[in-house]
């Protein structure tokens, strides 16, 4: 077998890839129109920093005794209240921003949303999670994956202990 370390390390890689995968399901990629429970992706810079495209993008793969540690993220200021919800008082600048588009829009269904906002002092913000369905829905995969590796791992060790070509010398064992 590889080196213990670098094998858990290739693992976490495989399963990191795995989640980033994932990801993208969970974005809408229809323009301006928000859609109900997803995240809307206008200028990509949250969906590219948690495919690790971007600088705004955090990932390790930490190896420690027995355990492996995965982290993804990003730095996108914006993402948490995507993630889990909250309030955000509504600034000047917004309330400019509203009335331009309010303004702007014409006879639609966007001047009655942009009415609405113009007075508004503060948005709430429904939870539209995208990390953690991402990461729940590739724990399958990846359990399945990881039993394939390992599998493949010890037969492959098995297999050249008894053509006597072993890749490794086991820890402690001492060459004759």
């Amino acid at each position: 077998m590889k080196d213990r370390r670098d094998f858990v390390s290739s693992l976490g890689a495989s399963a990191l890839q795995t989640i980033r995968a994932n990801i993208p399901k969970y974005f809408s990629f229809s323009g301006d129109k928000p859609v109900q429970g997803i995240v809307t992706n206008r200028t990509g810079n949250l969906l590219n920093s948690l495919l690790g495209n971007s600088p705004d993008s955090i990932s390790d793969i930490e190896v420690e005794n027995d355990s492996l540690v995965i982290t993804i993220g990003t730095k996108v200021p914006y993402a948490a209240l995507l993630e889990k919800g909250g309030v955000r008082i509504v600034t000047e600048k917004m309330r400019r921003f509203f009335w331009f588009k309010y303004l702007s829009s014409g006879i639609s269904d966007d001047m009655n949303m942009w009415s609405k906002l113009r007075f508004k002092k503060f948005i709430v913000y429904r939870p539209r999670p995208f990390l953690k369905p991402a990461i729940e829905s590739a724990i399958p995969e990846i359990k399945n994956m990881f039993t394939q590796i390992i599998v493949n791992e010890i037969r492959t060790s098995i297999e050249e202990a008894i053509r006597g070509t072993p890749r490794a010398i086991p820890l402690g064992a001492t060459k004759l």
